[in-house]
């Protein structure tokens, strides 16, 4: 059913979510790990040669990316239907930021695109740009606006979930907690932090009067 998509796994040196193994076995997609050990971008230049190199002459017309800390909902399911040239699922981006979201945007942690649009393309395919060790331009929006100036535009086809390390905090307050991302809370390392009593999240400990530092 999917055999015309070549799917790559881009891997950050953590296991792959639970839910992408699963995925990745029910819908029955033939896939691989893309190097890793290199800058995203120059990971991402690779998986498209190989994919142009050996991929393409095997009868795959198109390459689905994906990175190894997404999960697939029900709604993700579109990215595998249909023949658009230039297809994404949108998702938030890293301690709840809005991500990549809406047609005309691209993202490529979960993105297809065809052969097709791939040979209109100058090498590099993606690129990051930084100014001052500071990255002003992610290498989804190098190729979309590449891709762009060739006549395609991206389509939103689903949404994807991304999996983020964050900290729950008690709190006093309803619903008894506060979520922290964990670099929000290394940057706080040191500092003198709150201090609240456990009581006032959990009954049990009410009367104890012992702090709980968060």
């Amino acid at each position: 059913m999917h055999d015309h998509i070549q799917v790559v796994v881009m891997s950050y040196g953590q296991p792959m979510t639970r839910q992408l193994q699963e995925w990745l076995r029910d819908n029955k997609l033939n896939w691989r790990y893309g190097p890793s050990g290199y800058g995203i971008d120059l990971a991402r230049n690779q998986i498209v040669n190989q994919f142009l190199r050996e991929d393409v002459s095997r009868g795959k017309t198109h390459l689905l990316g994906i990175d190894d800390d997404m999960i697939p909902i029900r709604e993700t399911r579109h990215i595998l239907r249909g023949n658009e040239e230039f297809a994404y699922c949108g998702y938030c981006g890293r301690h709840g930021s809005r991500g990549h979201i809406g047609d005309g945007d691209f993202g490529a942690a979960c993105f297809r695109v065809s052969a097709h649009l791939l040979r209109h393309l100058i090498k590099p395919y993606w690129k990051t740009t930084s100014v001052n060790d500071a990255r002003i331009e992610c290498e989804c929006e190098y190729f979309r606006k590449r891709a762009e100036a060739k006549g395609f535009t991206a389509k939103m086809v689903g949404i994807i979930g991304h999996r983020q390390n964050c900290v729950l905090v008690p709190s006093k307050d309803a619903p008894g907690y506060v979520v922290v991302w964990d670099e929000e809370l290394e940057a706080k390392h040191g500092q003198q932090l709150p201090t609240i009593s456990a009581a006032a999240t959990r009954p049990e400990f009410a009367g104890q009067g012992n702090p709980v530092a968060v």
